[in-house]
């Protein structure tokens, strides 16, 4: 008997969680399909990929439009340097990698030593990838979460 009486409560604030979530689902869900639509963006640049994902989100919240222009504004503050030291990163690696294959074909050394050289530029852009990754991450983990307080409304 007390069974019955404890779930009842339970299966109301389950029905005002799922209503919740319906409506927190309907903008995630729009932003889901963003990124995939950004994931499969065939045009000739990604800049121009990138670009429609940023102006296709906000809408998906309706008059949340301006947290999630926020939410946008402040990933993109989050990512860029860490985006600008990656590629400073791996064109250092590459520029090295260019100069040591020139002096492996210069010693005439053949394609051991470049291979090896090969090798060494990978491990130093992997090198900057590990650098940064974890950081990008935050961001995109914070990025979402900053949309879900948007969709929720708080």
């Amino acid at each position: 008997m007390t069974l019955g009486r404890s779930v009842v409560p339970v299966l109301g604030l389950l029905a005002l969680a799922t209503s919740a979530l319906a409506q927190q689902s309907a903008a995630l869900q729009c932003v889901r399909e963003q990124r995939l639509t950004r994931k499969t963006c065939t045009t000739t640049g990604k800049t121009a990929c990138d670009t429609a994902f940023n102006e296709g989100v906000p809408p998906c919240f309706g008059d949340a439009a301006p947290c999630a222009q926020a939410c946008l504004d402040t990933q993109t503050a989050c990512q860029t340097p860490l985006r600008d030291t990656l590629t400073s990163c791996q064109a250092a690696c590459t520029t090295r990698e260019n100069a040591a294959r020139q002096v492996c074909e210069a010693r005439k050394e053949g394609s051991d030593c470049t291979h090896r050289v090969r090798i060494r530029g990978l491990k130093c852009r992997s090198r900057c990838v590990l650098k940064t990754d974890p950081q990008l991450q935050d961001c995109g983990t914070q990025f979402n979460q900053c949309l879900k307080q948007c969709a929720g409304g708080k």
